[in-house]
């Protein structure tokens, strides 16, 4: 997909998502591309294998691709990310209980792990419990 190469290119993903030569040969930068986009738009259909539910999502977007709206999200996220994490993603709530239990516990990618995880990340980050005071 043209568009996620492009992202994959940017300036200031790659500023703020450093990514060795090895794991953009292994398209590690466009995976997390779809990730994001996958996961931003249809995370309440994830099942429980990760690249089938990647795979559909892309082939799904191959009929129906809105680039501008696309190109919005992915920028919006990231001057989020350079706004409010300018020292990385170094907050106490990442090594927290609650944290752990959405993201080492086993079936983490079942769909109620996989759900829980989004919401409690998005509910952390609507509280503005991610200053830079937490680094």
């Amino acid at each position: 997909m043209k568009f996620v190469e492009k992202c994959a290119k940017d300036e200031q993903f790659n500023k703020l998502c450093p990514i060795s030569d090895t794991m953009k040969n292994r398209y590690e930068d466009s995976e997390l591309i779809v990730r994001f986009f996958a996961y931003l738009n249809n995370y309440q259909n994830f099942q429980h294998v990760v690249d089938d539910f990647l795979n559909d999502f892309v082939q799904g977007k191959e009929k129906e691709f809105d680039k501008d709206a696309y190109e919005k999200e992915f920028r919006n996220m990231l001057n989020f990310v350079e706004k409010y994490f300018p020292y990385g993603f170094a907050m106490e709530w990442l090594g927290s209980e609650e944290f752990k239990k959405h993201t080492t516990t086993h079936a983490s990618n079942s769909p109620r792990r996989v759900s829980g995880r989004i919401e409690y990340v998005r509910d952390v980050l609507l509280k503005g419990d991610c200053n830079e005071n937490d680094a």
